[in-house]
Parts: structure tokens; sequence; C-alpha cells
């Protein structure tokens, strides 16, 4: 049977949160953490019975995360991140059961969330971007986006082929360029109104996360790409249900071929030089490289049953629902066949199609309201990320990958 589309949600974060909360009881012990053991117990159950809680289980998770980040969690760029994602599912939350009639609050919430995660996404692009305009950016020895190809295609490929593409071809003077580009491309993709734009700018997403997390600790930004690859599934989550139903033995597999190279980054003695100190550098590529194959495969594969516009996502058909429809349906007809008045006929069967679609029935979130919870979570990180240039915060504040000098807390636009 196919998860539900909030459950899935809730089971690829919980996977976050181990990753946040496991090394440390493994390292120091249980007493040392007793704080992570409500966020820890909820992850567990939400990845080893996602159907427990229903469709409701990701506010637990949230609500325990939450907590958790704030209060012991590490002072980085995807901390941040997570935690405008927290304020997000409250605000779909507060959203769905706002909004009027009870039926449908779950697709509601859906809707809302994935709209909240969508622009949230996007406006994490374009500060980063805008973040990049700087001369130390485009200065080649000194450029993030530089070094990050440099060490990734010598780490990646033999010597004898890394050099000759490092010295003698464009890749690192185009750097800094390619990649203020392919974050502003992905920022203004995410807000396109166009189904297809979105799918591909999923898949270009996913690749550049999985750049950014190959390159070995400390170089390695797979923390940042872990939250941000799973922050794609609540776009559509009914088609990564889908993916995630049929591939699972292939997705484990894949798992596993990934992580066993990589298990070879232990030798470098790099373990300890990762900040925050998860330890979980094979394990987190691993899983960052399945969840970018999910995201891929139900963006181009698997969304012929729906569609990406704005509030909606691709609908699956779930086998619990066909059947506890086609009940209903056979229910309705005997009660009906007696009946002689043709309109209460009709009205019943519109009812009974009512209560069956429920959540899937209901019309996408508004779009037009300038206070949406969706348009408030884009200006929650837009404005975060503004707070270097006002003097008001210096890190993190999304400014990752830019050369963005944000000491002395005033903002300088230039580096050595």
């Amino acid at each position: 049977m196919l998860i539900r589309a909030l459950p899935i949600i809730a089971f690829f974060w919980a996977h976050i949160v181990i990753f946040h909360t496991l090394p440390g009881i493994l390292v120091t012990g249980v007493s040392g953490n007793l704080h992570a053991l409500p966020v820890l117990g909820v992850a567990v159950v939400c990845v080893a019975v996602p159907h427990i809680f229903g469709a409701w289980g990701i506010i637990p998770l949230t609500i325990t995360n939450f907590a958790y980040l704030v209060l012991r969690g590490s002072v980085s760029n995807h901390i941040l991140t997570e935690l405008c994602l927290c304020a997000a599912v409250a605000a779909s939350a507060f959203a769905a059961f706002t909004g009027g009639a009870k039926e449908g609050t779950e697709r509601r919430m859906q809707n809302t969330l994935g709209e909240c995660f969508r622009k949230q996404l996007a406006a994490l692009y374009l500060i980063s971007a805008l973040h990049k305009m700087n001369t130390g950016f485009f200065e080649i020895r000194t450029s993030c986006s530089s070094q990050i190809i440099a060490i990734t295609t010598l780490q990646l490929l033999p010597e004898w082929i890394a050099k000759p593409i490092l010295t003698s071809s464009p890749l690192l003077q185009t750097a800094p360029a390619g990649g203020l580009f392919l974050e502003i491309l992905m920022g203004l993709g995410l807000l396109s109104g166009s189904p297809s734009v979105r799918r591909g700018t999923i898949v270009v997403a996913q690749l550049f996360h999985i750049v950014l997390a190959l390159p070995l600790p400390p170089s390695s930004f797979y923390p940042f790409s872990a939250i941000c690859s799973f922050a794609f599934i609540p776009l559509h989550p009914e088609a990564c249900s889908n993916v995630f139903h049929r591939s699972k033995k292939g997705l484990l597999l894949a798992f596993l071929l990934v992580l066993w190279p990589l298990l070879t980054y232990r030798c470098y003695g790099q373990r300890e030089k990762e900040y925050p100190p998860y330890s979980q550098y094979p394990a987190g590529v691993a899983w960052i490289m399945c969840l970018a194959f999910i995201n891929v495969a139900a963006a181009t594969i698997y969304p012929s049953n729906g569609d990406m516009r704005a509030g909606k996502t691709p609908q699956v058909q779930y086998e619990k629902e066909r059947e506890e429809a086609t009940k209903r349906e056979e229910i309705h007809q005997s009660s009906s066949s007696s009946s002689k008045d043709g309109k209460s006929h009709k009205t019943g069967r519109q009812n009974i199609s009512k209560e069956h679609l429920g959540s899937s029935s209901t019309p996408p979130p508004p779009r037009g309201r300038i206070l949406s919870a969706p348009n408030v979570m884009f200006a929650l990180v837009f404005m975060i990320g503004l707070t270097p240039y006002a003097g008001m915060r210096t890190y993190p504040a999304f400014a990752m990958f830019s050369n963005l000098q944000t000491e002395d807390r005033c903002c300088r636009r230039n580096t050595k």
C-alpha cells in the first residue's frame, strides 16, 4: 500500500532527524543526550511505521524537532533552513485547520505545505545568488564555486584526467558565473507557473546538491544538501510515494552500493573535521543519492495522474481509498434503488463522492492573498538572508558558498 502524502513527508524528514540525534547518543551515551530522546523516538516511529500517526505524524515530529534544534542545534545554515521548514509546517497546519469546513483539511495542509516549501526553496536560492554578487566570489583562486569544482574533480577522477581538465579547460574560470546563473535559474524556476519548468528545476537542483555533497569532509556540505533535497518532497509527495513504493528494493541496493566506496573516506582521517561532527558522510551522501533519484523519478516518470499547478500536487489513486470508494458506492446504490426521487439520488451520489474525495476535492489554497502562508514563508527566508546588510546578523544568514564577509556585524562585498 502506498504511503499517504503527509506521512511520506514525515518519513523522509525523520531520517534527517535521526542523523541529527543518533551520533551523539552513540558517542556519549543516552545519559548525556536525554534531550534528544523525544524527537528520536518520534522519528524512529515515523520511519518504522509511517501510518501509525495517520496523516498528522508530521506535527509531533515538527514540534519535537523544532524544540531540539532551538535548544541543541548547531550554528549552521542547514539548521537555520530546517527551522524555517518547521515554521512552514506550523503555518500550513494553522492555515489548514482555520480554512473553514473541516472536510479536506489533510489536502489543504498538503497543498499549503508544498507551496510553502516551494517558495522557501526559491527564496533560499535567490538570496544565495544575491550574496554571491561580490568581487571575491568571481576571483578564481578564492571563489567557493571554483574550489568546490576543483576539489570534487580531484577527488573523484584519476589524477591524469583531473589535472588536464582543471588546467586547460575553462571549467574553473566559468564556475563562478555558472554557479550564480544556476541559483538564479533554480529560484525563478521554482516560482514559475509552468509544471514542466518546475519539474526541470527539480532535476537540476538534485544534481546541484549532489555536487555539493560529494567532496570529502571538511569540504562536503552534505548536511545542507540533505535538508534541501528533502525539501523538494512536499512539492510532489504522492508521486514520491509512488516511486518509493515501486523501487524499495532498488533504492536499498543503490544505497548500499553508494555507501560502500564512500566508507573509504575514513582512511583520510577527515571524520573529526566535520562540522557539525555528525560523522555520517558515507550514509549521508548515499541517502542524498537515493533521495535525488526519488525526486527525479517523481518529476519525470510518475506525475502522469496529476499535475504541478500552484497549490496542487500529482495525485495517486491509493488502493485503500479505491476499495473504500467501491464499498460506499455499492451501499449507496442499494440504499437508493428504492428511492423515487431522482434529484435525491443525484445528491446522494454527490455527497458520497465528496466524502470519498475528501481532501483531494478541496481547491488549492488562495494564491492572491499577500499574507498567505506561502508568501509569508518566502518573506521569512528572504528577510533572514538580508540581515547581514542591515548589520543585524552575521551567521548563519544563507550566505553559504558566497565569499561574502560578514565580520564585525557588517557586510563586506569584497574579499582579500
